[in-house]
């Protein structure tokens, strides 16, 4: 076999895991500017401990990610820590529910450490933008856009009222073990 299909094979194995452990926790998305720089993440939590629990969903005010807390504990824990990025931000994504259908008029909010909080609504087609703007002195009037992606909303009930993000500088302090 030629060592072009041997790294083709070792490639294809590697995103292959790769998707396999993204099926169970979303990852921190990283908030960077052009030069790659990283001032923030954004973090979804789900409400099981575990991955393999029945019934977890993404977007949860409370939950887990990765089996350690996480969700409004962030808030308490960073309370009163800017995350000062100089450039409006543009946070984008698509909610579908668990069959792939667009979830429309769903809440969607980033809670950021500070306090501070911002909402926005779904559209017809499941998308959503929030905008915030520049926190540090303002470096241009050009965005930085945060593609989220494609995110599964499974709520629980009626008191499950958005869908939760979270902004967190990149040196946040975990919240506490449980």
């Amino acid at each position: 076999m030629s060592s072009f299909h041997w790294m083709m094979r070792a490639t294809l194995a590697v995103v292959g895991c790769v998707a396999v452990t993204k099926a169970f926790a979303r990852d921190p998305v990283p908030v960077r500017d052009k030069s790659g720089k990283v001032w923030a993440e954004v973090v979804v939590c789900n409400d099981c401990k575990t991955p393999n629990e029945s019934g977890c969903y993404d977007g949860a005010e409370v939950g887990w990610l990765n089996g350690r807390p996480c969700g409004k504990c962030f808030v308490d824990k960073n309370y009163g820590k800017l995350v000062a990025i100089p450039y409006d931000v543009h946070y984008v994504g698509t909610l579908v529910d668990p069959k792939g259908t667009p979830v429309k008029e769903r809440f969607v909010k980033l809670f950021v450490q500070n306090g501070w909080g911002h909402r926005t609504a779904t559209r017809e087609d499941g998308s959503f933008r929030v905008i915030t703007g520049a926190t540090g002195e303002r470096k241009t009037n050009e965005p930085i856009v945060v593609d989220l992606g494609q995110m599964v909303d499974q709520q629980k009930d009626a008191s499950d009222r958005v869908f939760a993000l979270f902004l967190l500088a990149p040196d946040h302090v975990p919240c506490d073990p449980q």
